[in-house]
């Protein structure tokens, strides 16, 4: 069921509640603050529930034992199973939202598998009546786009044995955001990661190569942010002095993503065809796949590193074996 819909519409959904499997309930914009709506009901076959683009507040108190996704504006949704919800999406417009409901969240949805997060605004400080440490034990996949302030408190009171996947995305407008707090996460989940996207302006590149050398499965490595790939490409081809392994950190990776410098040398060209050749010489395993993220649109036709390395003549042989080099322009 997908439609524009209003108050009426709301009490049709509700009696005819034992029909449902899949609900997605859409508002215009020009509706915010008509009215504050109420949905509480069963819904016994119901399995995905979209309330994404209420924008305005709406209570909740859902019966739906069958209910795995739900994806929403706000937290402020009750449900009744919540043990069964494995994937939730909550993309907080308006700041309603604080990172205690977040961990709140984490604390009741026991079986949740993939967490997506949206937090427009920083947290206020609030006191969380709960101060235990959050160890969601069936979370593999966990995606966060906020600030500093948020992003530091909720990893700093995480723990995520079983993730496999963990992308962070960060505001350019709130400032740099330190890769230190990322490193006790890492440290105390233990978690083998395969991919990893940090998306965003931050700082700490010791953290993160200390988090690299931790996670010796990773598969897929994105760094959007062209001040930490400069001396990411130097260690991803030599041996890390820490690493005890003979190889380079993250051997089994397959997949790398990275932003250029704002100015672009034949150096940057020179560091990633080292990269590639120094993971490319066995007729097994190695990079599969290059993604240059350009950040600069207007200069599109000067600024094509994914054309230049594709036209260098070292690249030509990788090509032919299989090996992919995509260009990301920032509409994609």
């Amino acid at each position: 069921m997908d439609e524009t819909m209003d108050s009426p519409a709301i009490s049709a959904l509700v009696k005819n509640g034992y029909r449902w499997k899949n609900v997605s309930i859409w508002f215009p914009e020009n509706s915010w603050g008509a009215s504050k709506l109420t949905l509480a009901t069963k819904f016994p076959l119901l399995e995905r529930l979209d309330l994404y683009h209420v924008k305005f507040p709406m209570d909740t108190n859902i019966d739906a034992p069958k209910l795995f996704f739900l994806s929403l504006c706000s937290s402020r949704t009750t449900l009744s199973n919540e043990n069964n919800l494995r994937e939730i999406e909550i993309n907080d417009y308006r700041g309603s939202m604080t990172h205690y409901d977040c961990l709140s969240m984490f604390r009741r949805c026991l079986a949740l598998e993939k967490a997506t997060i949206y937090m427009l605004y920083e947290s206020h400080c609030h006191r969380d009546s709960d101060r235990s440490m959050v160890t969601p034990t069936a979370l593999r996949h966990l995606r966060i786009r906020s600030g500093f302030k948020n992003l530091q408190l909720i990893l700093d009171n995480m723990t995520a044995p079983a993730l496999k996947r963990l992308e962070l995305l960060t505001e350019h407008n709130f400032g740099a955001v330190s890769l230190h707090n990322l490193l006790p996460f890492i440290k105390r989940s233990k978690c083998a990661l395969v991919s990893l996207l940090l998306d965003g302006h931050y700082s700490g590149f010791d953290a993160l190569l200390n988090c690299l050398e931790r996670q010796p499965h990773l598969e897929q490595l994105s760094v959007v942010d062209p001040c930490l790939n400069g001396e990411l490409m130097n260690h991803l081809v030599k041996p890390s002095l820490g690493h005890t392994s003979h190889f380079y950190i993250c051997p089994k990776l397959t997949m790398l993503a990275f932003t250029p410098g704002h100015v672009q040398n034949p150096t940057q060209i020179k560091s990633l065809v080292e990269v590639i050749s120094s993971r490319n010489q066995n007729t097994t395993g190695g990079l599969r796949t290059i993604v240059v993220r350009q950040m600069n649109m207007a200069k599109a036709t000067e600024l094509d590193m994914g054309k230049e390395l594709r036209e260098t003549p070292e690249m030509a042989e990788y090509m032919k074996k299989g090996l992919k080099v995509e260009t990301s322009w920032p509409c994609n």
